[in-house]
């Protein structure tokens, strides 16, 4: 994530890698607290990674999420990786 993964605000104050490497590390701390499979650690985790990627703005940025997930979906056949729907 923090090599490969384009940031739209890479001066942001609050939505930064480290912010989502926080993010990806209590999601799978949940997800292993509650049990999940490998599977859907791995969807919870690259949901975690890309997140915030595509943000256009620091407040309420109405889209971000969407434009995440076709990010994701683009970098996956970009990079030849495994796409998965659920992390769409």
């Amino acid at each position: 994530m923090d090599k490969n993964i384009e940031f739209w605000l890479p001066k942001s104050e609050w939505h930064t890698k480290s912010h989502c490497a926080r993010v990806l590390l209590l999601s799978l701390l949940i997800g292993h607290q509650k049990g999940l499979s490998d599977e859907e650690k791995d969807v919870l985790g690259m949901a975690a990674i890309f997140h915030d990627s595509c943000r256009l703005g620091e407040g309420i940025d109405r889209g971000h999420g969407g434009r995440a997930a076709v990010y994701y979906k683009d970098y996956c056949r970009e990079h030849d990786l495994r796409y998965n729907a659920g992390t769409y």
